[in-house]
């Protein structure tokens, strides 16, 4: 197989493309090069069609991936052999097909044959209900089918490939659940923010960043949050000390120096396991201004029932004048146009008459306030 020092070369391969995802080509390359083999693939695909979802290649494998995914896998003998076997199972081509079949198959003689490619070996990593992962090598007919002594080398690249695969994807988790935290948070204009077990910020959306930013009565000073009158900051501080332990959160009003109204804070703890880059979230808090702009009533509305910026519009003028033909006159449009609107409008707040709209609005949006915003 070559010797023990290219051995274990792949092996340092395999798990250093285990953190840098880049490098699983230069592993493929070595297991090629220790086997004699002309080109690799590692790949994922979802079943039943074998659309790869991911894949790594080396060697002139890079250039067949797109073929083989739209035309040359219905006709790969392998695949419904490697269906079959068991994850971690090393299979080869004279296992299942003899030279004289091979010669007439067309998967070898057409697909193959191009790239001067014949013989295989290979293992399935996995296989659920919705997708199969194998590796593979492949390499020219001269070259001779691959051996049994090569074949327990490449049993052993395999199941640490395996693993490795394994590692890459539970260090990708974290990194993709806070991408998604993130985007969620963003999505929100009510401030958020998330603090870890001690109590340190760890995740703020935009609309907090401004409110902190502004240093009325709360700002972040080393990624803890501090209120500027001493009993606001004890009755903050004792709710996320009490939400981090996953007992209970609360809230409380701070205080504000520019003399405008208390903020309202709210803390509640998280339940389950919530790690953003690397640290365990405790806590989730939001800060409700009351001195907000009133034009966040129609962001709110809009975001609440998934309305258009007309619909909106449309639905705040009514809640404000109770009258059809005064929201039509006022929005410039003919009384049909808003007839069909407020259907719209009421079909998407699942509302049933009139009043219930102006409720389910003011409800919603408590104080909207000029209609124009």
């Amino acid at each position: 197989m070559g010797s023990t020092r290219a051995h274990d070369s792949v092996l340092d391969a395999i798990y250093e493309a285990a953190l840098q995802p880049e490098a699983w080509p230069n592993a493929q390359r070595l297991m090629c090069e220790a086997l004699d083999a002309r080109c690799s693939m590692l790949w994922e695909a979802e079943l039943p069609v074998l659309t790869a979802s991911w894949h790594s290649a080396c060697g002139n494998m890079a250039s067949m991936v797109e073929e083989y995914t739209e035309g040359g896998a219905a006709s790969d003998p392998r695949v419904e052999y490697a269906l079959g076997l068991p994850p971690g199972r090393v299979m080869r081509d004279q296992d299942f097909i003899d030279e004289a079949e091979m010669n007439r198959h067309p998967y070898y003689t057409e697909f193959l044959a191009r790239d001067d490619l014949r013989y295989c070996i290979a293992a399935k990593l996995f296989q659920d209900s919705s997708a199969a992962g194998a590796l593979d090598l492949q390499r020219r007919r001269r070259r001779g089918p691959f051996t049994d002594t090569e074949a327990e080398s490449f049993d052993v690249w395999q199941r640490h490939v395996g693993r490795a695969r394994e590692i890459q994807r539970r260090l990708a988790l974290p990194s993709q659940r806070s991408v998604g935290l993130d985007a969620v948070l963003e999505a929100f204009t009510q401030p958020l923010l998330a603090v870890d077990g001690n109590g340190s910020c760890r995740v703020t959306n935009a609309a907090a960043a401004r409110l902190l930013e502004q240093g009325d009565g709360i700002r972040l000073r080393a990624r803890t949050l501090r209120c500027e009158y001493p009993a606001s900051h004890r009755a903050l501080g004792g709710f996320i000390r009490s939400a981090s332990t996953g007992t209970t959160g609360g809230s409380c009003a701070i205080r504000r120096p520019s003399g405008r109204r208390p903020y309202w804070a709210t803390v509640v703890p998280v339940r389950g396991a919530l790690i953003h880059h690397g640290r365990t979230l405790a806590a989730m808090i939001s800060i409700n201004d009351p001195e907000a702009a009133p034009a966040d009533a129609a962001t709110r509305l809009r975001d609440a029932f998934h309305l258009t910026p007309a619909e909106t519009q449309f639905a705040l003028r009514f809640a404000s004048s109770c009258s059809l033909d005064d929201t039509a006159e006022s929005l410039g449009i003919t009384r049909e146009t808003a007839r069909w609107r407020m259907k719209q409008v009421q079909s998407k707040t699942e509302t049933k008459s009139q009043a219930e709209l102006v409720a389910v609005v003011l409800t919603a949006v408590p104080r909207f306030g000029d209609p124009d915003n």
